[in-house]
């Protein structure tokens, strides 16, 4: 009687531990809603979170705003995601930055205001009201361009580039330190390229435009803070060469059915909890900041690539006698592949995740 007693007692407590260990591993898999990111892990415990939306908040540095388009306003955090009609102001001493397409920042500058139009990936879309702002696009995106709108007309950035915006009561004035934007109408439209300045004034088929060359080498306080900032994202970049990012992702992933049609064709945001801020995740091998500094860190997915503004896209798979069968990658150095960069930090070179070092050397 005993031991039938016994053989009971520890039938139960091993049933009670299936429950609680099926109840943990839900809990790990399980995510808020499809409005949020998901989380390689319960309870908050997750050091990386992955998305792939535009809107967010990744820094504010002095004294800025949040005008909700519900009313109301509050002081702006990092926690906040930004949604259509919401409205950002800054301070005397106060600076944003904010994340469009994966891989692209929008940064804001000191006594600006800047409303968000619209946070889908195929066309993010801003208005600078007042003050400056800069842009700085990591890939060439035609199909889905980012638009910022001014009081005297909009801006379509559809290149990889630099571009600076200052919107006064007069006139706007659009710098670009690399790329090359187009405005204008088809009848009246002007190309402005790298180290030229573009004024607007006036509005509407009234719209004047004064096009200049500027010193690449003028660059004030904002300026110098901008490229700061690209760096250190960079060099975050840099640091991801570890297991928990491949859990978040695989828990992202699992998460998303639909998951090609929810990202941008570059790449993902990777959150980083203990330094409060995200940085840019590339599918494959060879993105760089405009800035000059290149990521290191990238998914390098083996079974194909990511072309920058266009679709996900497969390589061909041929078979090799010495090698077996492996799909094709792009050369580092083609025009599927944006090249070499600098490297921010000569102490941040781990190995990429998903193997993408190997890939490239195979590539070359």
């Amino acid at each position: 009687m005993r031991t039938l007693g016994f053989i009971k007692l520890a039938a139960a407590v091993v049933a009670v531990v299936c429950v609680v260990a099926g109840e943990t591993s839900y809990a790990q898999t399980q995510t808020l809603d499809d409005s949020q990111p998901p989380v390689a892990e319960s309870r908050g415990r997750s050091r990386f979170v992955i998305s792939a939306r535009a809107g967010a908040i990744n820094l504010v540095a002095g004294r800025a705003i949040l005008k909700k388009r519900s009313g109301g306003e509050a002081p702006l955090t990092t926690s906040v995601d930004l949604a259509a009609g919401d409205v950002v102001e800054t301070g005397h001493n106060g600076s944003v930055e904010i994340l469009l397409a994966p891989g692209s920042y929008f940064r804001v500058g000191t006594s600006s205001t800047v409303e968000m139009l619209d946070t889908s990936l195929e066309h993010v879309r801003l208005r600078v009201a007042d003050g400056s702002a800069i842009a700085e696009i990591t890939a060439d995106a035609k199909n889905s361009p980012t638009e910022i709108q001014t009081p005297h007309g909009p801006i379509l950035l559809a290149k990889k580039g630099l571009y600076r915006v200052n919107v006064r009561r007069d006139a706007t004035e659009l710098m670009v330190r690399k790329g090359e934007v187009r405005v204008g109408s088809k009848e009246r439209e002007i190309k402005v390229k790298k180290n030229e300045i573009l004024t607007m004034s006036g509005s509407g088929d009234l719209v004047a435009y004064n096009k200049s060359s500027f010193d690449k080498n003028s660059q004030d306080v904002f300026d110098t803070w901008s490229r700061e900032r690209a760096q250190s994202l960079v060099a975050m970049n840099r640091q991801l060469g570890n297991r928990e990012v491949n859990n978040a992702l695989t828990s992202y992933l699992s998460s998303n059915r639909y998951w090609p049609s929810r990202y941008s064709p570059y790449g993902l945001w990777v959150y980083d909890s203990f330094l409060g801020t995200r940085t840019f995740l590339p599918f494959y091998a060879g993105w760089g900041s405009p800035y000059g500094f290149g990521y290191r860190a990238s998914l390098g997915w083996p079974q194909g690539y990511y072309y920058p503004g266009g679709p996900i896209y497969y390589r061909p798979v041929y078979p090799r006698p010495d090698r077996g069968t492996r799909p094709v990658m792009p050369s580092p150095r083609s025009s599927e592949n944006p090249g070499r960069y600098k490297n921010p930090s000569p102490r941040s070179n781990p190995r990429p995740i998903g193997g993408g070092a190997r890939h490239k050397q195979r590539s070359q």
